[in-house]
């Protein structure tokens, strides 16, 4: 936090003659509600004129007064007026706002700031998180653009917390706007260039989404639906922060464009009247790999196909949808386009009213309802008691307050029995999937069961919103306390629990002497090990029984098997670049493996700094299917000289010397099969197209994967949105700040410390690419049942909602002093005393008593 010290600064009197007038405050310049102290050498009166030249404070002078600063932001006047009228003195005073959080607990001060250092600080993972301050400079046709994160979606989710600091808050939508489809289709993303012809272009290209200009690539997920909707959200949020209505206004053909899209054929179920997508976790980008996907093209659960992809409706695109179509309205309105204003509100209540009838269950939305009824899914889970992370979201995009209140309702019952270890009930999706989605998607981990804190954020804040105020409380401290036994940032996913082993592994090794065709030793009367020198071998390295990473595997003595230990394919001449091993039509949960591999030279340039694929391997199942993956250097296995691997899954098994090296030998791990549910009739190994040799020493089927030494935080999407999310939570929610127009100009104060133990608080709230901004002190004083909020704002009015202790009911008010008549808003069982309030600085004092029953 930021802390501004008392100084005392005499400026000298030069526009006027004397008296003298003089200023003691803190610096160089004024933050709203300092308590600014004057030095007048003549009686009279002091007048202060904000940045717009309104008056906010005029108070009687000797020798001395004071004053808390506010209004609009800006070159600020002190005028001395003698009893005569007549301006004896002027002074100037520079007032600037920084959006900030402080409160006498340090809970939820402390979580502001790690919040807002996740929101702005780069992630690890280089081209899909946000850079350092924020910002990634991306530079297009001629412009420069600073994007948050380079995805539509994780960019719009970021921006709403950037917007109250970042100055650069139209810069992702003027991108995005100038470069969409004529047909007014939204790419999800874009990034440097590349090759044509690389992956995008194979994958996404024949779907038209894929496009190259200018040094930059677009590309569109294609079996996403929200990009459009979370592209006008992310105008609307800019235009509020920004207050630019020219922007805005020039916006809207493509905010209307990208709308009228997702109606299109390809986005819209004409069955349902709703938004439709493939079967995806929540608002993710990749599919179910069940028996219904269409197993073409180069990443088939990335894409679709228009004529055989089996849709369906997930609420999650609907609600977003319809909250983007309000808020369009509302910007065609103001922009005087009421036509098209009707339009779009019209279809946000048609489509609010067919999603109640095909998703809402009465408790909360349904996950995902298929387009056609005949298909059935055996995912692992009963589908519909899924509870999915974007019933969260759903709190904050306008839904109706009964149905808020009833996920509310449903997620509090969640925190009551949640599994071992879980930190929290805001899932992804709960109970996770069994079946259908593979490594990219494993069990309580990112969107597959993990502890959605991104998430968390959303609830809270809509829990405030909603009446739930304590249980809005509650779910921030739990945050702050998750946050504090970790690493001190908000983190997009964690794990969602710590379930116990059940029953252990079982384990059936594999006899590969049919198979081997290299021995351990070099030089020797077969195939050398990997065709080295005389002594540079493995030949120090047991047979028979060995274990590694919990496996039981058998090394073959290479003297009873013709000189023959291990199974060796490379691409180069005379060694084979497949092999297929017998698997008995095994059903297993994973394959450990005992190997290792030499890898060729790295080629010239550049430093090569992604994993080299060792070799394939691929289940072979008895219904003539198959699965496959990579087996990567340094993650499933490592070279044969100077062997170095450890992870959760894979580790170096035996190491000992040779007459060349002290440190040679063999690394283990365990590949999860993706469909353990069909009996395996083989597994296949293939050589990479590198150059190098792959050595199986070893492989041994198991019945289940290891159970996971699984850290609090997984992993998967971009902690910039979480930090951004917990920022709106705490300003928003439990702040209670609220934008009524744009740039504050009218706004809403809705402060629910009376929900907490912070007695004291101080919060502003500073648009960065505007003035507009809002602040106020909070004081409670509980002995004497007093709320004192001192508040202000570049706003033409402001509306005091304070929130009241629980069981309590307003008693009487004062305004600045003055008696002042107020009234009072039920929401659920909470009580809010509401009161206008014009432009200026004001302290309003609310004492309240308890409610008759």
């Amino acid at each position: 936090m930021r802390f501004l010290w008392p100084c005392l600064l005499l400026l000298p009197c030069t526009a006027l003659a004397e008296p003298s007038l003089y200023i003691e405050r803190p610096c160089e310049t004024a933050q709203p509600l300092d308590r600014i102290d004057v030095v007048s050498s003549e009686p009279g009166t002091l007048s202060v004129l904000d940045g717009e030249g309104h008056e906010y404070a005029r108070v009687p002078i000797e020798a001395r007064a004071s004053f808390d600063v506010g209004g609009a932001l800006g070159t600020h006047r002190l005028r001395v007026h003698g009893a005569d009228g007549v301006l004896r003195s002027e002074r100037k005073l520079q007032v600037d706002a920084t959006t900030r959080l402080e409160e006498d607990s340090g809970t939820y001060s402390t979580l502001f700031t790690q919040a807002v250092d996740t929101m702005t600080v780069k992630r690890p993972g280089g081209d899909d998180g946000a850079p350092a301050g924020g910002h990634d400079l991306k530079h297009w046709r001629g412009k420069d653009y600073q994007l948050y994160v380079l995805w539509v979606l994780d960019h719009a989710q970021t921006s709403k917390g950037m917007a109250y600091v970042s100055p650069h808050i139209r810069d992702g939508v003027l991108l995005f706007r100038d470069a969409q489809k004529s047909d007014g289709m939204i790419w999800s993303f874009c990034r440097a260039d590349e090759p044509r012809g690389g992956y995008y272009d194979t994958a996404y290209g024949k779907l038209g989404m894929s496009w190259h200009d200018s040094g930059l690539l677009f590309a569109r997920q294609p079996v996403a639906n929200h990009d459009e909707y979370e592209f006008v959200n992310m105008l609307f949020t800019a235009w509020q922060a920004s207050g630019d209505d020219a922007f805005m206004s020039a916006s809207l053909p493509s905010a209307m464009r990208a709308l009228d899209y997702s109606l299109s054929e390809l986005r819209y179920s004409h069955k349902y009247g709703l938004l439709k997508r493939p079967y995806t976790i929540d608002s993710w980008d990749f599919q179910v790999d069940d028996e219904h996907l269409v197993r073409e093209g180069l990443s088939p659960v990335m894409t679709l196909d228009p004529k055989r992809t089996k849709f369906g409706i997930f609420f999650g695109d609907n609600t977003g949808y319809i909250q983007a179509c309000r808020r369009l309205s509302v910007m065609l309105s103001h922009a005087g386009k009421k036509q098209d204003a009707e339009r779009f509100h019209k279809r946000a209540d048609e489509l609010e009213q067919r999603l109640r009838t095909v998703s809402w269950n009465g408790h909360f939305f349904r996950h995902f309802r298929d387009e056609d009824e005949s298909v059935k899914r055996e995912l692992g889970v009963d589908e519909a008691s899924q509870l999915a992370q974007a019933n969260m979201y759903s709190l904050n995009r306008g839904i109706p307050h009964e149905q808020a209140t009833s996920i509310l309702d449903t997620y509090r019952d969640l925190r009551k029995q949640l599994p071992p270890g879980s930190p929290g009930e805001w899932y992804a999706i709960y109970p996770p999937f069994g079946r259908g989605f593979g490594s990219g998607a494993e069990t309580w981990q990112y969107m597959n069961g993990g502890s959605a804190g991104h998430a968390a954020s959303e609830l809270a804040r809509g829990a405030f919103e909603h009446g739930r105020e304590s249980y809005g409380v509650e779910t921030l401290q739990r945050m702050a306390a998750l946050i504090a036994r970790t690493d001190g940032k908000v983190h997009f996913a964690y794990t969602g629990a710590f379930p116990p082993v059940k029953k252990a592994q079982t384990f059936t090794p594999l006899d590969l002497r049919a198979q081997a065709n290299m021995d351990i030793k070099a030089p020797s009367w077969g195939k050398a090990w990997m065709d080295s020198e005389p002594g540079n071998d493995l030949s120090a390295l047991p047979t028979g029984k060995l274990v590694a990473g919990g496996a039981p595997f058998h090394v073959i003595d290479p003297h009873g098997n013709q000189r023959r230990a291990a199974v060796g394919i490379s691409v180069k001449p005379g060694w084979p670049d497949k092999v297929e091993i017998p698997a008995a039509d095994l059903r297993v949960g994973g394959v450990y493996l005992l190997h290792t591999a030499s890898f060729p030279p790295p080629p010239e340039g550049p430093p090569r700094s992604d994993p080299v694929n060792a070799a394939a391997l691929s289940f072979l199942y008895s219904d003539d299917t198959m699965r496959g993956v990579y087996l990567r250097r340094d993650v499933h296995i490592s070279s044969w000289w100077y062997p170095n691997l450890q992870t959760h899954e894979s580790g170096v098994a035996w190491r000992g010397p040779n007459q060349k090296t002290g440190d040679v030998g063999v690394t283990w791990t365990v590949v999860e099969n993706p469909q353990p549910e069909k009996p395996v009739r083989a597994i296949e190994l293939s050589a990479s197209m590198s150059g190098g040799t792959y050595a199986l020493l070893g492989m041994t089927m198991a019945d289940r994967m290891p159970p996971k030494q699984r850290d609090v935080i997984s992993y998967g999407g971009p902690d910039n949105w979480a930090g951004s999310n917990m920022v709106v939570a705490l300003l928003e929610g439990l702040g209670g700040v609220h934008d009524d127009d744009r740039a504050f100009r009218h706004a809403t104060l809705s402060p629910r410390w009376s929900a907490t133990w912070s007695d004291h608080a101080t919060l502003v709230a500073r648009y960065g690419a505007s003035r507009g901004y809002v602040a106020y002190r909070f004081a409670h004083e509980r002995k004497t049942r007093t709320i004192t909020l001192t508040l202000t704002g570049a706003s033409e009015q402001l509306k005091a909602r304070v929130l009241l202790p629980p069981g309590n009911t307003l008693q009487d008010a004062t305004l600045d002093g003055a008696p002042v008549q107020g009234s009072s808003e039920r929401v659920e069982g909470s009580s809010y005393a509401v009161f206008p309030v014009e432009r200026g600085v004001h302290e309003l004092r609310v004492r309240y008593v308890k409610r008759a029953r």
